[in-house]
């Protein structure tokens, strides 16, 4: 696994051992930041559900101002903080230890927004309903929020978003939800 594109294009990545763990694939990853391609730059990016940090890394090597990584597990948190040292974007990324239950809860609350919100939540449990039910409260009134998801499965609705965009790469998907209408 590897950065994409941007200023740390080719640099591999380190991902938690184990089955827990699915990363979002380069395809997938390279589709995704080819769409955002004006949205990213200095934007703020938020990805609930950390994994390698393989996202949040990609959207600071392609010009966002700074990126947030939420994740709960400290096998995963160790891979994230050696990528993120590998890269040199200490200054850039911050991890946070907690769910993203905790994350969506504690920043909606505090009116904390980003530009972007990226979920790849494991497939088998899909975004919570907590969740769901506060990402609306999380974006800029024209910030974008992304699912990840198996191709097969409807990621459903995001209450107080408009739900755009399914595209498929493979065995997975990924839908888009803005708070307004993109043109």
């Amino acid at each position: 696994m590897r950065i994409v594109g941007g200023q740390a294009s080719g640099h591999r990545l380190v991902a938690p051992r184990g089955m827990s763990t699915r990363p979002t694939g380069e395809r997938v990853r390279e589709a995704l930041f080819n769409m955002w391609q004006r949205r990213i730059e200095s934007a703020r990016f938020l990805d609930l559900y950390g994994g390698s940090g393989a996202m949040a890394l990609e959207a600071v090597s392609r010009g966002a101002r700074e990126a947030v990584v939420v994740e709960p597990d400290k096998k995963a948190r160790a891979a994230i903080r050696q990528n993120i040292r590998h890269l040199g974007f200490d200054l850039q990324v911050r991890l946070v230890a907690m769910t993203a239950e905790q994350a969506v809860n504690l920043w909606a609350d505090e009116g904390r927004r980003f530009d972007v919100v990226f979920c790849d939540p494991p497939w088998a449990h899909g975004v919570s309903d907590i969740v769901r039910s506060r990402l609306a409260a999380l974006i800029e009134s024209t910030g974008e929020v992304v699912i990840e998801h198996a191709a097969k499965a409807d990621p459903g609705e995001v209450p107080g978003l408009i739900r755009g965009e399914t595209r498929r790469y493979g065995d997975t998907a990924v839908t888009r939800y803005w708070a307004e209408r993109q043109d």
